[in-house]
This record gives C-alpha cells, sequence and structure tokens, in this order.
C-alpha cells in the first residue's frame, strides 16, 4: 500500500462522516438555530445568524435578533459552528460497489441504499446517477419518498448512450444503449424520455484510440431528439476539439474537463454564446494519478472560472476512476478545486447551489427562506481552509437530523 493511499484511507475513517448506516430522526415541532457563520451558498455570508426549521423547511433565515421565534419553539445553541448547505453531486456512478469489489452484480437496492446512506452522513441532499443504471432500481429511487434512502435525492440518466461496447470502463460498459445508427439513437432517446429520464448522457471518449467514439453525426442526433423531448444531453468528454463540436452541436452540458489542451479563445467565446453550460471537474480521480495531464487539467479548471463559466460539483464516485468513497470524496473534490484556483467560497458554491441548478433541485443548493432545510453544522469555518467542510458536528436533510453510527472521533 503506498504511503499516499494509506493516508487517504486512515483519513476517511477518521473524518466525522458515518461508515455504517444512517438513519433521519425527526422534530415534530419548530426549531431556531441561533449563532453560526451562516454560509448561504450563493457567496453571501451572515456572521452571527438564526434560523428557524418548520416541517423541513427554512420557515425563516437572517441575522441573531431579527428572527422570531414561533412560540414553544426548540433552541439549539451553534455558537462558534458554522452551517453551510448540504451538497449537491451532479456526476455519480451508483451501485457497482461493494466490501471493495466493483462488480455488475452488486447493482442491488441493498447497495445503493447502503451508498445513499453513506452520502447522507457526509451532508451529501442529492445525487445524480450517470448513465450507466442497471433494471428500474434507480428510477424506483427517485421516485420514491427520501426518507426511504436516508433523505438522499436521486437524479438518474437511467441508461447513457455510447457505441456498442465502446461506452464506460467495465463492469459498466453493458449498462448504456449501444447505438450504431441515427435510427437507434432517436428509438432509444425516445425510451429516455417515457421513462422520465432526468437528463441524457453521452461518452464520446476513444480511451486513448482503444473503442470507437460516438460520431458527431450520431450525438448530433442524439441532441436533437433530446431537445424535441425536453431533455438535456450532458457529455463525457477527453478533447478540447470534441468539446468545441458538442458546443456547436448543442450539449448542455459537461461531466469532465478537457486535459489535451489549454482552454483556449475559441472554447470560451462559445461558452460565452452558451451561459448555462457547465462542467463538472471530477478531480478526485485524476489527483490519485498524477499523471502528467493533472497540470493541465488544473490549468484549465482555473481558467474556465477566471472567464465565468459555470462550474458544478461532480466527483465520478462510483466509477472506474474516483473509487467507492461514498460522501468523503464530495469533500475531497472541495480540496481540489481549490488547488485549481476556486476560492473556497466559490467551491462550496459549485458544490451546493450551482450544483442544485444544474440538476434542477430548486429546493436545494442555499440557506434561504422556503427551502429544504438540508445542511451541514460544522467545528470550523471552510471559508478560511476548505478542509473544514470535513469537520461535521450534524447533519440535517429537509428538516431531519442525520444520525449515523461512527467508528471513531473527528479528525482535528
Amino acid at each position: 500500500m503506498t504511503q499516499l493511499f494509506a493516508r487517504v484511507i486512515i483519513t476517511a475513517i477518521c473524518l466525522s462522516g458515518a461508515i455504517g448506516a444512517s438513519t433521519p430522526q425527526s422534530s415534530s415541532r419548530a426549531v431556531v438555530f441561533e449563532g453560526a457563520r451562516l454560509i448561504v451558498g450563493d457567496g453571501r455570508v451572515v456572521e452571527r445568524s438564526a434560523f428557524v426549521v418548520d416541517a423541513g423547511k427554512f420557515a425563516s433565515v437572517g441575522a441573531q435578533g431579527q428572527v422570531t421565534a414561533p412560540a414553544g419553539a426548540e433552541r439549539v445553541d451553534l455558537a462558534g459552528k458554522t452551517v453551510m448547505p448540504a451538497m449537491v453531486d451532479a456526476h455519480t456512478h451508483l451501485g457497482y460497489r461493494k466490501d471493495g469489489t466493483f462488480l455488475a452484480e452488486n447493482f442491488t437496492r441493498e447497495t445503493l441504499q447502503y451508498e445513499l446512506e453513506q452520502f447522507a452522513a457526509y451532508g451529501v441532499a442529492a445525487v445524480a446517477s450517470a448513465g450507466t443504471d442497471r433494471g428500474e432500481l434507480t428510477l424506483q429511487l427517485r421516485n420514491e419518498p427520501v426518507v426511504r434512502h436516508a433523505g438522499v435525492i436521486v437524479r438518474t440518466a437511467w441508461r447513457g448512450l455510447a457505441p456498442p461496447e465502446a461506452g464506460p470502463n467495465p463492469p459498466m460498459r453493458a449498462a448504456p444503449y449501444g447505438v450504431s445508427t441515427e435510427d437507434e439513437a432517436r428509438r432509444d432517446v425516445r425510451e429516455l424520455a417515457d421513462r422520465k429520464a432526468d437528463f441524457v448522457k453521452i461518452w464520446v471518449d476513444d480511451r486513448n484510440g482503444s473503442v470507437p467514439k460516438l460520431s458527431p453525426a450520431l450525438y448530433r442526433t442524439i441532441i436533437d431528439e433530446a431537445h424535441k423531448n425536453n431533455l438535456r444531453v450532458f457529455a463525457h468528454i477527453a478533447t478540447l476539439a470534441d468539446a468545441k463540436d458538442l458546443l456547436r452541436s448543442g450539449t448542455d452540458g459537461f461531466l469532465h474537463v478537457m486535459r489535451d489542451r489549454p482552454v483556449d479563445d475559441e472554447l470560451l467565446k462559445l461558452l460565452a454564446e452558451r451561459p448555462q453550460v457547465f462542467f463538472t471537474m471530477t478531480l478526485f480521480g485524476p489527483s490519485q494519478a498524477k499523471g502528467e495531464d493533472w497540470p493541465r487539467l488544473l490549468q484549465n479548471i482555473g481558467r474556465l472560472n477566471t472567464a465565468g463559466v459555470r462550474l458544478a460539483l461532480g466527483t465520478d464516485v462510483g466509477g472506474a476512476s474516483a473509487g467507492g468513497r461514498f460522501g468523503w470524496t464530495e469533500h475531497a473534490e472541495l480540496e481540489h478545486m481549490v488547488t485549481a484556483g476556486l476560492t473556497p467560497a466559490q467551491a462550496i458554491t459549485a458544490a451546493t447551489r450551482t450544483a442544485a441548478e444544474v440538476l434542477r433541485l430548486t429546493d436545494l443548493g442555499t440557506l434561504a427562506t422556503g427551502k429544504s432545510a438540508s445542511f451541514m453544522v460544522l467545528d470550523a469555518n471552510p471559508l478560511d481552509q476548505i478542509s473544514n467542510t470535513r469537520r461535521i458536528t450534524r447533519v440535517y436533510l429537509h428538516g431531519e437530523e442525520v444520525r449515523a453510527r461512527r467508528t471513531s472521533q473527528e479528525a482535528r
């Protein structure tokens, strides 16, 4: 075991997030939380805050002394703590990781339930499964009351589209549609629309020449049919040239950042013409390899950020590159965002408001009156040091405290 890998494992075990199961704990009356520094999620900070949680929502949010507590409300003193919104991960792969294995047969309700509990324990309120689902499970989870799976909202592309046997790495490769013709592409997109998939995932990547790449003719057909059916298309890419052509073809977002060439003015011009297009940064996997692409990836994210391009949290956790540390990886991803040049405040906004917007989760992402009371209580300020998001004291999802079995005391 390498020293780096050992350090990662030890840190994961020592974090305040749960290793065991987690369940939301119900409160039947309004609760007033007072005294915490409040990171709203849109760049604003309230240094001494008060907020009321009632029926799973923020009933009021403001400065301490300016929020009226309802009669009979319970009071919680958070002086010295920091509160931030629960996170949203717009790029995950659920169901394949279990007990150190990475297998198709792991894709069961039990596996997915465990993963969602881990997300909850680490303060992740919603996840998007990016095109590698099997059977009906994620569609069922999306439609079930969130209380059945630790309060975590599920969104899904269900099955993505790629050339036959040329999609994601095994064992996920057989899950997407294999498309060879434009008729197949349109048929598959219409099935996704019938199943009410939340978005369409495509793979435009030849994996260093080892598999065929989805052709421009096919991905243009997919984008056209998706838009006719009110679906957005999110693309897995690896190269600058593909990003540019996909932008011209109308793609709605990218689940990776180009790492073959530096971001150039032409790409930035195309993005300026399409301000709603986003990138998830997906840094955790490449950060572990630290190959020659890593410096360029950081440089490209820095330039995208400087240009004001929308950047959102997406870890690829559960996939081939990012491993299976569900919930913990999101906190590591925040640190890598800062390494790439984002400020801690920008990284938090990417992980909360922007990621929620990408998934059209209007109830999440910021701490505001009327929104879901989904938040983390931290022992230290992540605006001073982004790794402080790991210093979790409590997690609340939809107004319910997530109780988690912990294997150790919080890492300091």
